[in-house]
């Protein structure tokens, strides 16, 4: 849940926006069996779908570069040139 926060913020995501993320995620994980999925597929999805819902204009490319920098591996750089623009 930790890294949802810091992703969000990261994605400049409003806090209503990450808190729905949240909320996704916990109904996700109490639905039924999710050890079939990765923590960075099922919370990534959840990110991007709460940022549609929100109308906030965010790719899945974003979401996985935030990830992918957050583990220490290489990231997109147009990540970065799109946050600028903002």
């Amino acid at each position: 849940m930790l890294q949802i926060q810091k992703t969000g913020v990261r994605l400049l995501l409003s806090q209503e926006t990450i808190a729905a993320a949240m909320a996704y995620c916990n109904k996700f994980k109490a639905f039924g069996p999710y050890s079939s999925f990765s923590p960075l597929e099922y919370a990534s999805a959840c990110i991007f779908l709460a940022s549609k819902v929100a109308d906030e204009t965010r790719k899945i490319r974003d979401i996985l570069n935030c990830w992918n920098e957050a583990m220490g591996k290489s990231f997109d750089t147009e990540l970065t040139k799109e946050l600028l623009l903002m």
